[in-house]
């Protein structure tokens, strides 16, 4: 990045932002950072400020590839960063904004359907890595330090910016959007450990069943006993068995659940807010209700 700059060469929206990321996940191992974790997160941050300086880029930001890739590396800094609220309101918006063009996309593509599939167009909306990024936002969030942005002008400004245009309760939102928006506390930022608890288990659950068309614990176990008993009376051989029992499971995998978040990665950020903010019978409630041992039967 330095060589550019000796060279007189611009660096890209794209440069800046793998700059900017760089940063971040650089800052979250203390070997890397070398105790230094909180300067290079504000070496990110500058990188984000040069994007909102330079009038051209800043033109280029709203693009939908930049927009994505400089909104993740925003929300990969305040998430090491433990910034919940700046966390929450950058997923918020985007993944409202995206809803709302999907269910114009379905409008579009069925216009001579009244209905809208909810759970679909969740599916096309929701996205794992941002996802993962709030959940490590909530993971490291502690009342004893102030966000890096509050510490100088330019980045208080830009967090208040984003933090009050965030619309969590949905007063000015249509009513295909409303019936259908994200589980988030009405609030503009958090400093209670129930209120982070609360909202992360509410994703964690929207995210898991696309929009909460079906609930995991709630869910009845009798059809599914049936189908076993079915396939087991009616399989010739063992090898028959097995395959007609893998694939049922990864029928009730597709169906029932969302495994693009429910994966190791995500599935160990859930399970470490609990951890991090010191909560035994949580940690373990979690821990029952959404981990296992093997999925290979």
């Amino acid at each position: 990045y330095n060589e550019m700059i000796d060279l007189g060469i611009n660096p890209s929206i794209k440069t800046l932002n793998i700059m900017s990321k760089t940063m971040a996940t650089a800052s979250s191992d203390s070997v890397v950072s070398e105790g230094k974790s909180e300067s290079l997160r504000l070496l990110g941050w500058k990188y984000i400020h040069e994007i909102e300086n330079n009038p051209q880029l800043r033109h280029q930001k709203h693009e939908s590839n930049n927009y994505y890739h400089t909104l993740t590396s925003m929300l990969a800094l305040s998430a090491y960063d433990g910034d919940v609220g700046l966390a929450r309101a950058l997923y918020h918006k985007y993944i409202t904004s995206k809803f709302k063009e999907n269910v114009v996309k379905w409008k579009v593509n069925f216009a001579d359907s009244n209905r809208i599939d909810y759970k679909k167009v969740w599916r096309n909306t929701l996205d794992p890595q941002l996802f993962n990024y709030l959940l490590l936002a909530y993971s490291n969030y502690s009342n004893e330090k102030l966000p890096i942005l509050l510490g100088y002008e330019q980045g208080a400004i830009l967090r208040r910016n984003i933090l009050n245009s965030a619309d969590y309760v949905g007063r000015t939102e249509s009513d295909d959007v409303i019936n259908a928006k994200l589980p988030m506390l009405p609030v503009i930022d958090m400093n209670q450990p129930w209120q982070i608890f609360s909202e992360s288990r509410a994703l964690w659950q929207f995210n898991l069943e696309f929009g909460g068309t079906i609930d995991l614990r709630d869910h009845s176990k009798s059809t599914e006993l049936e189908e076993l008993s079915k396939i087991a009376n009616e399989s010739q051989d063992f090898d028959v068995f097995k395959f007609r029992i893998m694939h049922q499971i990864a029928v009730w995998k597709n169906e029932l659940a969302n495994h693009e978040v429910l994966n190791l990665k995500s599935l160990t950020t859930f399970l470490s807010i609990p951890i991090r903010l010191n909560d035994r019978t949580e940690f373990l409630l979690r821990l029952k209700e959404f981990a296992f041992e093997n999925h290979v039967l």
